[in-house]
């Protein structure tokens, strides 16, 4: 889509146009490839900018003493190193800002999902407020010491969960782990395209929420389909939602209410097919296989589909090498995750994880021996691997 808007003269860097893309962390590798490229020819052939972000937290001051609090860094289009500058650090890809979410809030789950919320839009959100005011960059975020002030008990009270000490003390060493501040970054540091902003110029952020006025207006354009209407339906609610959402009281913030919504593949009627046709034209496209989608072991997709894309993945036709070990496109991470996180049930569940009533460790074992599961009445040979994705949330 942004490809297409670009090419069509819609995207416009005098305007002030940008390309967003979200690395949650847990992406497919062949979602990075595919991004880069597409990023490197908006940029070449059209000369808007395109920025990559991740969410990341930093120690802020607040009315009751110094606590985490969840903000965005710009990211280079390479793989992160332990060599990085923290002032323009590669993107990461083995599941960082994934956990540490999970390590601050819950595990997300089928009924209460927060991964494209707290990882996408509220990063997003603070991006656009940023690069709204017209500024050199991001200012830096969190306090100037050298050493974390944000007390342990303060920190681990935010997770929303009944833990022991050993669990409690876990979840810190990850919820703690990231620099307890974000250092200052330029915009120019992450796009090839001149971006014509003085480097010494201030830095602030634009009042996209309508906290002091009027809220300052901008167009999100989202990839949504045709095909995909209850995407399209709650992007759209919360964008009429948001209208209504400004001032300091209101307790919807998700939305900013300067935000108005646009999904032009679903105006004009774009399905999958229609993508998939555009793409088989160029040189380069998405390259992940059928079924295992962006976000590879998303619950949402349930337990005979995963089992299914699991023996599929380790198969002799997968596509997961061995740096894939361990991060979020081995299905071996999410069992981790649920089982380090996961909270005790007095059920005979036993714990608390992403599903109501079987957990990622119990899908492993049915990938070792992939049989027709009933799921709503259909078996997993009946639904296939092709799950749409469904998350707004």
């Amino acid at each position: 889509m942004a490809l297409r808007l670009a090419s069509d003269g819609v995207l416009q860097h005098g305007r002030g146009d940008v390309v967003l893309f979200a690395n949650t962390t847990a992406e497919h590798p062949g979602t990075y490839e595919f991004a880069r490229s597409v990023c490197d020819e908006i940029e070449s052939r059209f000369g808007v900018p395109c920025l990559w972000y991740e969410g990341c937290a930093v120690e802020a001051a607040t009315r009751s003493g110094y606590t985490r609090s969840r903000t965005f860094r710009l990211v280079r289009r390479e793989p992160a190193t332990d060599g990085d500058d923290p002032r323009w650090p590669g993107y990461r890809s083995r599941g960082e800002a994934f956990e540490q979410m999970v390590s601050w809030t819950r595990l997300p789950s089928r009924w209460r999902r927060m991964c494209t919320t707290e990882l996408k839009v509220r990063p997003g959100h603070d991006l656009v407020a940023e690069w709204m005011f017209g500024g050199p960059g991001p200012a830096r975020r969190g306090h100037h010491r050298d050493v974390s002030l944000a007390p342990a008990a303060v920190v681990a009270a935010r997770y929303q969960g009944v833990l022991g000490r050993e669990e409690r003390e876990a979840r810190l060493r990850v919820a703690c782990g990231e620099p307890w501040a974000r250092p200052q970054q330029d915009w120019q540091d992450f796009t090839t395209v001149n971006l014509s902003r003085p480097s010494g110029g201030p830095r602030g952020v634009a009042d996209i929420w309508g906290r002091f006025g009027v809220a300052q207006r901008f167009v999100s354009i989202l990839g949504l389909r045709a095909d995909e209407p209850e995407r399209v339906r709650t992007a759209m609610w919360r964008s009429l939602i948001a209208e209504g959402a400004a001032g300091t009281h209101c307790r919807d913030r998700i939305q900013p209410a300067g935000e108005l919504v646009y999904c032009p593949l679903s105006d004009i009627g774009i399905i999958e097919g229609d993508v998939r046709s555009y793409w088989s034209r160029r040189p380069y496209d998405l390259r992940i296989p059928d079924g295992a989608g962006n976000c590879v072991y998303c619950f949402l997709k349930g337990p005979a589909a995963l089992a299914r894309l699991a023996a599929q993945m380790d198969g002799d036709d997968g596509e997961k090498d061995d740096n894939a070990n361990g991060t979020p496109v081995d299905i071996r991470w999410w069992a981790r995750l649920e089982d380090e996180y996961g909270r005790p049930s007095t059920s005979q569940a036993g714990r608390i994880g992403m599903f109501h009533d079987t957990d990622y460790e119990s899908i492993m074992r049915r990938a070792a021996d992939p049989v027709p599961l009933e799921v709503n009445g259909c078996t997993s040979d009946g639904i296939g691997l092709r799950v749409p994705c469904s998350c707004t949330d």
